[in-house]
Formats: C-alpha cells, structure tokens, sequence
C-alpha cells in the first residue's frame, strides 16, 4: 500500500474504530437497563395493585413512591435510545443506509430488549465493513514491527492482545516472547499470529 493511500485509509479507520467503541459503551449501558426490567415489572405490578381506590392522598402518596422509579427509568432509557439512533446514523458512512433504516426502526422509547439486539448486530456488521488490515509485505522481524502491528491492530478493531492470542491458539507467554523478538518468524507461533493480524484468521474474541 502506498503511502498516499496509508493517509486516506487512516481518518476513515480511526472514524470506525472511535464509532464501534462508542457503540459498545451504548450496549454496555443497554446491557445494564435490561438487567433491570425484572425490577421494574414487579414494581409495575405493584403500581397497579396500589392504583388508588378512594383517591385519598395516602393513597396516592403510596402509588407514585411505585411510580415514580419507574419513569424514571423510561425517561432515561429514552435519552439512551436517543444517543442510540444518533450512533445508528452515523453508521451510514460505512454500511448501507437501507440496514441502518432498519436498524433505527427497531429502537424504541418504550422497549429496551430490542435494541440490545440492534446494537449486537450493528458491531458485528460495522466490523465486517472494517478496512483490511494487513501486516506489512515483509515478514515481522523486530520487536519494534511487532509491537507497532499489534497497536495498530488493536485500535482498529477496539479488541485486545489476549484476544489475538486465543485466536491465534498460542499460549500467552509465547506471545508475548514473540512480541519481544525472542521468537523468530517462520515459525508456527509466529505464523498462527501473523495470521490474526493480516486477517487471514477472523478474530474470536473474549477467548472465544
């Protein structure tokens, strides 16, 4: 690749890389919300059990302490769902804007399980459309090489070293005797992770 190339490839990639981080904080926080339905329904249902019968202000004292937690919940899971379809359509530099459409149709004020779904597919999607990263022509030689493509990997793709080394099936202490040149390419270590990095072999992560 050029160099000219290398400069037009950058801006683009550090844009998806910043995006796909700022869509997993969302589905972090997502994440988080939906944990708390459970909560938030029995404190439903005890809203409508204490649904005032005489209208005394007892009454409706007890009802709007249920109440109260729980649109506080949907008002902020609507400023969530706001930031959500601001991420979804910025999405559209990078994938096709029939998918981000649908996506966004998907996101609701009122529902919050459907939109940890659309964030999940959205990462998955928008790293699909992640420009190639490939390792140098020449082999990885130095530490230096090394260390300078494991960067860069990693802040593309948001993942982190253990997930190159899962991926790659070598041990953790070989990777890193590998990163500090004390492997020497050619070898099957240094062959399996070469082969992360250049994308040859999809990246699992989590260990996975």
């Amino acid at each position: 690749m050029s160099q000219a190339r290398t400069d037009v490839v950058a801006p683009e990639a550090d844009r998806q890389a910043k995006l796909l981080s700022r869509l997993k904080g969302l589905l972090h926080r997502a994440r988080r919300s939906e944990k708390r339905l459970p909560e938030i329904r029995q404190l439903a249902e005890l809203r409508q059990q204490r649904m005032p019968r005489m209208g005394t202000p007892s009454e409706w004292k007890e009802w709007q302490e249920v109440n109260e937690p729980i649109e506080e919940f949907f008002r902020s899971w609507a400023e969530l769902a706001g930031e959500i379809r601001a991420a979804l359509a910025d999405c559209e530099a990078f994938v096709p804007k029939r998918e981000v459409k649908a996506w966004s149709g998907r996101i609701s004020d009122s529902f919050v399980s459907p939109a940890v779904e659309v964030l999940e597919e959205v990462i998955a999607r928008l790293e699909q459309f992640a420009p190639p990263i490939k390792t140098p022509s020449h082999t990885l030689e130095t530490p230096e090489e090394r260390e300078q493509a494991v960067e860069e990997f990693c802040r593309r793709l948001g993942c982190s070293k253990a997930d190159i080394y899962h991926t790659a099936k070598v041990h953790k202490s070989d990777f890193y005797k590998w990163l500090k040149g004390e492997i020497p390419s050619g070898s099957v270590v240094a062959q399996r992770i070469e082969k992360v990095l250049s994308g040859e072999w999809p990246l699992k992560r989590g260990g996975g």
